[in-house]
């Protein structure tokens, strides 16, 4: 058993189910009203209680906070395990909440199977029926599932717009047709009440125009014991050699479904209607100097000032504090010789050199399910919109993943899925690397967490 498998055997023992408070205390309740002679062992029958209490629903009262009905989630991601938050199927079991609201217009259905929420996402998974064209041709011959987009209201006001929503969007279709997707939706600028009432409007599917208006309400309570949001408001100011920017890191939080920090710019002098460089192009390490691995979002742009927020793992709630340090691209000439012809794969893990400051490495190839998938993980400082690699077989054929990557947001793993390859053949990775950037130790901004 090589090192990689040992640290997944790990992750696997570590994983257990919490019993909330108050459910234990009702099955310890009823297990003391039961007579003398069946209380022995009562902490060893916990387990088998959940489960006689599950058959028992029709008639025992058990709150949504205690039991989340998950039943469509375990559907979802077993449906298809390829789905870019498939690491986080267990989360959204525990923290989510059963909705099955069906809305029929103009021949196609639409339900609300499921919500979840936490600090800084809002997840909708939801399943579309119809005879509307449910996928979409890429580039090439290559087909992609469509997603469901719509309005969402909150507390009657307008969800704020954020940067790290266009890449949260997930959806496969099943094999009898139907769409089946998540929404991950970026709340982390909405201050918000522990349950509050939200509206999904959408009023085209998959091209046919219609009405679904879904009226819900959501409860971000269950995921609050793990849940630390730090407000900063700390201002800072940066100079690039062509550019400044007056940045303020407004908050950091760390939550189930994600970590995000926070930060606002108000622009300079440059005049209206000329180019504006939003500032986003940085590294963070934490309390013990590590670098924290921040993953790709879109950067939004504003007229006199913009909120962007950024998603980062590899760090906890227990981190004293992070340290950001502004990266300056120097030179757009790669630093390590871009290799088209390849690295074998052998002799795993292997290391990539990206550039000076940072690495990937390829952990694991597993050619043994449905399809294949590379793990690997970041060493020290990567781009997060660098870090790209497709394999190459003995004929010179490339073989690109299928969709973004997998993150395991507690290990800091990274899954790329690929088609189903023969592992007696031999491949090659061909890997993309860097400019040359700097790190700006001299703009750095310390962020207290505590």
């Amino acid at each position: 058993m090589d090192d990689f498998d040992i640290l997944l055997k790990e992750k696997a023992q570590k994983e257990r189910v919490d019993i909330p408070d108050s459910l234990e205390a009702k099955i310890m309740q009823t297990l003391n009203d039961l007579p003398q002679d069946r209380k022995i062992r009562k902490r060893s029958v916990i387990a088998v209680a959940v489960a006689v209490t599950l058959l028992m629903l029709p008639i025992m009262t058990v709150y949504s906070k205690d039991i989340a009905l998950v039943s469509s989630i375990v559907e979802y991601f077993q449906g298809n395990s390829g789905q870019r938050y498939s690491n986080d199927a267990g989360l959204y079991e525990k923290y989510s909440i059963g909705v099955s609201k069906t809305i029929s217009d103009n021949g196609v259905s639409v339900s609300i199977d499921s919500i979840a929420c936490d600090d800084n996402f809002l997840v909708l998974f939801y399943t579309v029926e119809g005879d509307v064209e449910k996928t979409f041709k890429g580039r090439g011959e290559d087909t992609f599932p469509r997603s469901l987009f719509g309005q969402i209201i909150i507390n009657g006001k307008e969800k704020s717009p954020s940067n790290n929503d266009s890449y949260n969007y997930d959806a496969y279709l099943t094999p009898e047709g139907r769409l089946k997707g998540m929404i991950r939706a970026d709340i982390s600028r909405d201050s918000l009440p522990s349950e509050f009432n939200i509206e999904f409007l959408a009023n085209e599917i998959c091209g046919k125009k219609g009405q679904w208006d879904f009226k819900l309400s959501v409860s971000k309570e269950a995921a609050t014991k793990a849940t630390k949001v730090v407000t900063v408001n700390k201002e800072a100011y940066i100079k690039y050699p062509t550019r400044e920017h007056n940045i303020k890191i407004e908050k950091v939080s760390f939550t189930p479904f994600g970590n995000q920090i926070l930060i606002s710019e108000k622009y300079g002098s440059t005049p209206k209607g000329e180019d504006r460089i939003t500032f986003g192009d940085f590294a963070l390490f934490d309390d013990q100097g590590n670098p924290v691995d921040v993953l790709p979002a879109s950067i939004m742009g504003g007229v006199e000032s913009v909120e962007n927020s950024f998603e980062f793992i590899k760090c906890n709630k227990d981190s004293r504090f992070l340290t950001l340090v502004p990266v300056c691209h120097t030179d757009n000439a790669p630093e390590i010789p871009y290799n088209p012809a390849g690295v074998p794969i052998e002799n795993l893990p292997i290391e990539l050199k990206l550039s000076s400051q940072g690495s990937l490495v390829i952990e694991k190839v597993d050619f043994s399910g449905i399809d294949t998938r590379v793990y690997y993980t970041k060493k020290g400082v990567v781009s997060p919109i660098t870090g790209f690699f497709h394999l190459i077989d003995k004929n010179g054929q490339n073989i690109s993943a299928q969709a973004r990557s997998i993150v395991d947001r507690e290990q800091g793993l990274y899954v790329d899925i690929l088609p189903k390859l023969d592992s007696n053949e031999k491949y090659k990775i061909v890997y993309y690397t860097e400019g040359k950037f700097d790190l700006l130790y001299q703009y750095k901004i310390d962020i207290p967490l505590m």
